[in-house]
Formats: structure tokens, C-alpha cells, sequence
């Protein structure tokens, strides 16, 4: 197999300078005439060939003569391969087809990992288990924890937040000291609206006068007015949120400066950030309106902290808010509506989960919010419609979650296509009635539209959402949609999810849709 033409184009050409004849059978053999024996390696005569004339005849052999036989090594041309180039031949090619075996079978596996078919599949008509919705779900309400109080705290604290008392008596020394902070905070620092029930009534805000009382008795330190606003409103927080059962409370309720005190955080010795999230999981509190009195306060993240009650309306009252989060709680009632235009500052406004009770009305106002970047309020119960004025946030806002609350009505605003740096678009789980609008083409920098739970969305879907280069998840899950899908669709090639369950009258004669974890 491996001679080539060369190796038998040199064997015919040897034919030509001489030929055998059967020396066994006729005893003689064709040589040219004159030839001059030689002896070759094996120290046998021999006679040098050469090449044939046309007048040939044959000489007798006066004594027998056996045939040479060539060795492999004569007959064999310079560039025949030797055996060592055979096996690494071999074992090339070998390893190339171990190569090509290894890829498919990644491939195969990583297939079998990434899409996920039914039991119930054909040829004709693939069913596909698709990834759950996008929209964050409400968590479970988590139980209650009772945690006994230290005796270093003062002692209001302890009858009023441990034992759970209604009231508590001061010392009258204590008293005296109390009411004279209170003259004192009222007249320049804080609302005389605070201070509306007895001293002995068990409030926060009574607690805290009480703990400044009986701090500013015993003489160690001796604290400004500003000081004593503060220390109050921080003290009045850590008693209705039932600061003894917190994770971490360093500092809190001691004569250390505020700024010390966990998770507060200051600029120039003015607080502007209250920074605790998953620090009282279990432990369910309101917030108290006196908190929002701090209206320095830039930054508050206070998620997963198990928060009841309403949402304060003194929380528009923090027109310094950059950020807010304060997702995953349990807030049983309060309200966002055109009040959320104070904000002027706020770049971020998280809510997802807060609570059911929670009610939002977005209004034209939203157009003062001029640096916001993120507005999620998921689960949220929201009321009216998206108005047109969110196009005012063309070059800031990013992420739009308002996922789940059941209640949003009314168009998707066409002007939502102006929102030049919108990533996340969330709006399933509502009572939107609308057509996809052509306008979510211009959405370049889009990677998440979610639109599914709508059931009285209706219409085609636009050839437009072809231009979503940056598209990873697309979900019309539960929608009234009809036609069949754009092919320009599977131009996109970010796309991981495309999730219609439940709106089959989508696919019509279209291929299956695949949806990647």
C-alpha cells in the first residue's frame, strides 16, 4: 500500500535493463552481451547489467545459477517511510479522532444540561419545560422571635419593649431631666406633632427621652441640642424595631457617638446613611415616623428586616434619598403617589416584596426624578396606568420592575421607547391592555422584556424586537398574542429564554421555541 507511481515507474524502468528467465526450469538467463561480473555484499560473483540492445541472445550458463533475491532495503526507494513514522502516523491520527469524539460528546452533554424536553415529545411537536417568570414572588411570612432584653438597658425599655407594658413611670429626677430635653428639641430642632402623648405612655420616642434622661443623669457626657435630635430619632428607631434582638447592635443605646453606633454612616459628623439589611430578620416591627425626621439621610437599606406596619408619610419628607431599599419585608398599608416627585435626588427606589399592602400611583411626577436609574416595585399593588412622562428619564433609568402586583391597567406607553438606557423592562402579572408597542424596537440596550401574565396584551408581535441585539430574555408567557413569531427573531443571538406557555396560538407552522435555564 505503499508504493506510489514514482516506486513502480523505477521498477518499469528496470525491466527494460534486464529480465530473469526461470533458472530453476531452463537453466539459463538473459544478459546483455559483455557484461563484467562483480561481486555483491554477500561475496557473491556477479554480473553488472546494463542496458539491452536489440540483438540479444542467450548464453548458456555452464554452471547454475541462483536467482539473487533483493532485500527490502534495495527495492525500497529513499523516501519510503520507516516504521517509526508509521506509528507516529498512526498515532496522529488517532489523537484527531479521540479530538473529534471528546467535542461531540461535550456538546451532547451540555445540550442534554441546557434544554430540558417533556416526557411527552415528538417529531412534530416539542413541548418545552421553560424557566419560571422573572417577576419575584412574595416570601413567606417568618415567624416572630421573642428575645429577653439585657439589664444594662434603662429601665422604661425594659417594661416597656420586653415586658410589653403600656406605661412606665419615671423617676422623678428622671422626669424633670426629660421634659427639659423636650423644651429644649421642640422649640428649634424638632415638630411639637412628635411629642403629643405623656411621658409615661410606652412610645419609642418616650423610650428614647427616657435612655437620654437617664444618660444626661448620670453626668458622664454632656451632649449639644443637634446631638440629643439625633441620638433621639435614633433611639426612638431602635426601640420600635426592637433593637436587642437585632444581629449586630454595636454602640446602639450607649453614650458612643452616633456615628459609631453599627450601620450608621456620617459625613462631617452628620448622619447620611443607615445602612443594616438582613440585621432583624425575624423580627416583626414597624418603622417609627420619627426615623424619617433625619432628613439628611441619602442612603437607607433596610431589606429583609421583617418591616410591618405602613410606610411612614414622613418618608417624603427625605428629599436628600439617593438610594432606597428596602425589599422583602411585610408593610401592611401606605402609600406612593404623586408625593415621590419630592425625591428629586433618588437614583434608586427598591421595593420588590415590601409588602401587598403597599399601594403606588405613578403620576406625571415621576418626571422630576431626573437621576433615576432603577424604579421596582414588584408585588407591590400598583393602581392606574405607566404615564408618558416617564420618558423624562431618557438617559438614566435602567431598570423597570413593576412585576406582579395585579392591578397596573392601561396601554404600554409608547414613549417607554425613549428610554435610551433601559435593560430591564418588567411588566408581567398586571391587567395591562395593549398592543406590543413598534417603539420597544429602539430599546438597543435591552437584555430583559418581560410582558407575560397579561392576558388582555393582543396583536402580532413586532418585527421591530428583531433590532434587540443585546436581548437575553423574552417572556409573553399567559398573553393574548396571535400570529406567528418573526423569523428575525432568531437573528438574536443572546437570546436564553423565549417563554410563550399558554400562548400557543403563537407558534402556528413556526419551529419549536427553546428556553435556557
Amino acid at each position: 500500500e505503499f508504493f506510489d507511481d514514482e516506486f513502480f515507474g523505477g521498477v518499469a524502468q528496470a525491466k527494460t535493463r534486464f529480465s530473469f528467465s526461470d533458472a530453476t526450469q531452463l537453466g539459463t538467463v538473459s544478459l546483455v552481451s559483455g557484461a563484467a561480473p562483480h561481486t555483491d555484499q554477500d561475496g557473491k560473483e556477479d554480473r553488472e547489467l546494463s542496458p539491452m540492445k536489440e540483438n540479444t541472445e542467450s548464453i548458456p550458463i555452464e554452471e547454475e545459477v541462483t536467482p539473487r533475491k533483493l532485500s527490502k532495503t534495495q527495492i525500497r526507494p529513499p523516501y519510503f517511510p520507516t516504521e517509526k513514522a508509521k506509528k507516529q502516523r498512526r498515532r496522529k491520527y488517532i489523537m484527531i479522532g479521540l479530538g473529534i469524539l471528546i467535542t461531540f460528546l461535550i456538546a451532547a452533554i451540555a445540550c442534554l444540561f441546557k434544554i430540558r424536553l417533556s416526557p411527552n415529545q415528538n417529531t412534530n411537536n416539542i413541548s418545552i419545560m421553560v424557566a419560571p417568570t422573572m417577576a419575584p414572588r412574595p416570601i413567606a411570612p417568618k415567624p416572630h422571635v421573642n428575645v429577653p432584653c439585657a439589664e444594662e438597658l434603662p429601665e422604661m425599655y425594659i417594661h416597656c419593649i420586653c415586658l410589653g407594658t403600656v406605661s412606665y413611670a419615671l423617676p422623678a429626677y428622671h422626669k424633670i431631666t426629660a421634659e427639659n430635653i423636650k423644651q429644649e428639641l421642640v422649640s428649634d430642632y424638632l415638630p411639637p406633632s412628635l411629642f403629643t402623648e405623656h411621658l409615661s405612655t410606652c412610645n419609642p420616642l418616650n423610650v428614647a427621652l427616657a435612655w437620654l434622661a437617664e444618660d444626661l443623669d448620670q453626668g458622664e457626657i454632656e451632649y449639644s441640642p443637634q446631638d440629643n435630635r439625633v441620638r433621639l430619632l435614633l433611639g426612638a428607631f431602635f426601640a420600635a424595631r426592637k433593637g436587642h434582638g437585632w444581629i449586630e447592635s454595636t454602640n446602639w443605646f450607649t453614650n458612643a457617638p452616633v456615628c459609631q453606633w453599627y450601620g450608621i454612616k456620617c459625613i462631617d459628623d452628620t448622619v447620611v446613611a443607615i445602612e443594616m439589611p438582613d440585621n432583624s430578620p425575624h423580627l416583626m416591627a414597624p418603622l417609627p415616623p420619627e426615623l424619617f425626621q433625619l432628613t439628611n439621610l441619602k442612603l437607607l437599606e433596610l431589606a429583609n428586616n421583617s418591616i410591618t406596619g405602613v410606610l411612614p408619610s414622613e418618608f417624603f419628607r427625605l428629599t436628600n434619598l439617593v438610594y432606597v431599599d428596602m425589599e422583602n419585608n411585610y408593610m401592611s398599608g401606605g402609600t406612593i403617589g404623586s408625593e415621590l416627585g419630592l425625591l428629586s435626588e433618588l437614583g434608586a427606589l427598591k421595593l420588590n416584596n415590601a409588602g401587598e399592602g403597599l399601594v403606588y400611583t405613578l403620576t406625571s411626577e415621576i418626571a422630576n426624578l431626573l437621576n433615576l436609574g432603577e424604579l421596582s416595585l414588584a408585588n407591590c399593588t400598583g393602581v392606574g396606568t405607566i404615564p408618558s412622562e416617564i420618558s423624562a428619564l431618557t438617559n438614566v433609568l435602567e431598570d423597570v420592575d413593576l412585576s406582579g402586583g395585579g392591578t397596573l391597567s392601561g396601554t404600554i406607553p409608547t414613549e417607554i421607547g425613549q428610554l435610551k438606557e433601559l435593560r430591564n423592562l418588567k411588566l408581567g402579572g398586571n391587567q395591562l391592555d395593549s398592543t406590543i408597542p413598534t417603539e420597544l424596537g429602539e430599546l438597543r440596550h435591552l437584555e430583559l422584556m418581560d410582558l407575560g401574565k397579561n392576558l388582555q396584551i393582543h396583536g402580532t408581535i413586532p418585527i421591530e424586537l428583531g433590532r434587540l441585539m443585546f436581548l437575553k430574555h423574552l417572556r409573553l408567557r399567559e398573553t393574548g398574542l396571535t400570529g406567528s413569531l418573526p423569523s428575525v427573531l432568531s437573528l438574536l443571538g443572546r437570546m436564553q429564554c423565549f417563554d410563550i406557555e399558554a400562548s400557543r396560538q403563537l407558534l402556528g407552522a413556526t419551529p419549536p421555541v427553546w428556553c435556557f435555564d
